[in-house]
């Protein structure tokens, strides 16, 4: 015997436009549909909100024959590494299984905007801040404050 009269189903409509505490809960390299390139796929889970535990997906095409699609995606994942803390100019012939290691399962505020297609809203990432304030920037409050 079954009740569902207590289930809710799942909300997988997209989140609101705007900016979200979240931690990478997953990152992999999967093959295009093509099979001539590779794309980093990233899950993102949103903490601290009324949204927490929802996942968000994002995909940087870093391994493909389109240049121009390269060429976002690296500029993308740049500006996640950085947010994460992370020194662009020290990660020189980085492998594809360091890639992972340096975003996976860390946190990140997450830019989000709604966008919709012919398979109906979506939300997309559009940029990202760190969680904490980068080294030698004080966090000061008012009281802080001598005026």
């Amino acid at each position: 015997m079954f009740n569902f009269t207590n289930v809710n189903p799942d909300d997988f409509s997209p989140l609101p436009a705007g900016m979200y505490k979240a931690f990478v809960d997953n990152a992999e390299w999967c093959e295009t549909k093509s099979g001539t390139g590779e794309y980093l796929k990233i899950t993102f889970k949103i903490l601290d909100t009324e949204y927490e535990g929802r996942l968000v997906w994002h995909m940087m095409n870093l391994i493909n024959k389109n240049d121009v699609a390269v060429q976002i995606a690296l500029k993308d994942f740049v500006k996640l590494i950085t947010a994460l803390g992370h020194d662009k100019d020290k990660l020189a012939n980085v492998e594809k299984h360091q890639v992972l290691e340096l975003i996976d399962q860390k946190e990140v505020f997450i830019k989000l905007s709604i966008k919709e297609d012919d398979y109906g809203k979506k939300n997309v990432v559009k940029g990202y801040e760190p969680v904490e304030a980068p080294k030698g920037v004080v966090d000061a409050t008012e009281a802080d404050l001598p005026f």
